[in-house]
């Protein structure tokens, strides 16, 4: 059964609990939080009931005549279900909302999982189906607000009612409420008077705006809280291939979702469409959201998109991201840096601006762990540069793919062995390659 969810004011209204054990308990805890005005009839009563202030106990075998339409709602907790029904049935006679512990089917309203936070209520709810999944997803969301959500809230309430004070349209004032409190909530704390000042501005001036966003180089939980809150408000998202497609759906339903992966020797957007794309939504008023795999600042032309925005005069901002160099690694129990044998990692790009022939017996110097991405093809090349510049073939070496990459895949061997290991394997782009000692060990916890 599907309940419709109400807010209602509790305050002083009469409540009947009849029931003096634990489930009562709960329930008039609940009452209570809302300054229902509770009266208990049981002949047991735990003390835990006997001491919650401003509730009337009555100690006695709970009899018809207790009930009368005085009461706003009754709840019956007791542990006889002959007398839970005789409850229920005399509250639906006289149109009083009853609940009935464990018996959805014969309750005429159930109670929330309910999280409070100032004024604010979050109230989940499974119909009654399964309570304990509806306090799992409420304790989730609990995790993804602010700690100081009250002082937002009163924060965006006194602009309310400042901004219907100084005569702001209904329109632009739901418009400037919502991005007062957005911006107070990825804030987590009330705005700054020029904060306040710089928000209602750009509210006024038509134009939206930009976020550059880390997507993360594996599934979707590993996006940050900043990115989701971005998502949720985003007009558009411009979304690379290589990300988990279910960041998608924290975009509002109605929000625009373009593809424009950029992928090596396959079809592909062209920077400067990207770009332009971007300025126009944004131009357009929308909040436009780039969605990028991995980190936005690495090795993910963050540079050329930045400064697109910067010339066109839209305003922007960069959200972290998990990138494929610290992810994929990490999937194969392979760490960056590790005490006597790694003490630096160097993370660099196989694929030059130009498209040049890149030399790597340069590389064969450098102390600690180095990483390689979009380095596949230039495989070959790689390792002979290495070996040419002095690394010794036993050098251990590894190339992973893994992430949301759409083929899986961990080679590993010494720079003498490892081409015809690849060969073999007939991996695919993309891959991450780990070339130092650290390539060679595997920090996964067993499986038992």
């Amino acid at each position: 059964m599907a309940y419709f969810p109400f807010m209602i004011d509790l305050k002083d209204r009469k409540a009947l609990v009849v029931g003096g054990g634990d489930v009562a308990l709960s329930k008039i805890l609940k009452l209570r939080d809302f300054d229902a005005d509770v009266t208990v009839v049981a002949k047991d009563v735990l003390a835990e009931i006997k001491e919650i202030e401003n509730v009337k106990v009555v100690q006695k075998l709970f009899e018809e005549k207790d009930l009368n339409d005085l009461f706003f709602l009754v709840v019956a907790a007791t542990n006889d279900r002959e007398i839970n029904d005789k409850i229920a049935l005399f509250c639906k006679e006289k149109n009083i909302l009853v609940n009935v512990v464990d018996d959805p089917e014969s309750s005429s309203f159930v109670f929330p999982a309910t999280l409070r936070r100032g004024r604010l209520t979050v109230a989940v709810s499974s119909g009654g189906a399964a309570p304990g999944a509806a306090a799992q997803l409420k304790n989730s969301i609990d995790e993804l607000l602010s700690d100081n959500l009250d002082e937002i809230l009163e924060f965006v309430a006194q602009e309310r009612v400042e901004l219907k004070r100084n005569g702001v349209g209904l329109e632009l004032r739901k418009k400037l409420v919502r991005l007062l409190w957005d911006e107070a909530v990825a804030k987590g704390r009330p705005l700054t008077p020029r904060e306040k000042a710089c928000v209602i501005a750009d509210a006024k001036s038509k134009n939206g705006s930009v976020s550059l966003v880390g997507a993360g180089a594996g599934d979707a939980s590993l996006a940050t809280i900043r990115a989701i809150d971005k998502l949720r408000r985003a007009d558009v998202v411009l979304y690379d291939e290589l990300i988990d497609k279910r960041l998608l759906d924290y975009a509002p339903k109605d929000a625009k979702r373009i593809p424009v992966g950029k992928r090596g020797c396959a079809p592909s957007t062209r920077q400067d469409d990207i770009n332009n794309m971007m300025v126009h939504a944004a131009k357009q008023g929308a909040n436009v959201v780039r969605l990028k795999g991995g980190d936005p600042s690495l090795f993910a032309r963050i540079i050329e998109e930045a400064e697109a925005l910067r010339q066109a005069q839209v305003r922007y901002d960069v959200v972290p991201g998990v990138a494929s160099p610290f992810y994929i690694p990490q999937e194969a129990g392979i760490p960056l840096t590790a005490r006597g044998k790694s003490r630096a990692v160097h993370l660099i790009t196989a694929r030059t601006a130009d498209g040049s022939n890149e030399s790597y017996e340069d590389l064969a110097s450098l102390q600690g762990t180095i990483v390689i991405l979009m380095g596949l093809g230039a495989l070959e090349k790689i390792v002979d540069g290495l070996l040419k510049g002095g690394k010794a073939p036993d050098t251990p070496i590894a190339v992973l793919a893994g992430g949301n990459a759409s083929r899986r895949f961990e080679v590993r061997g010494t720079l003498e062995n490892i081409l015809p290991r690849v060969c073999e394997a007939d991996v695919a782009p993309p891959a991450v390659i780990i070339i130092g000692d650290v390539a060679a060990m595997d920090l996964r916890s067993p499986k038992i």
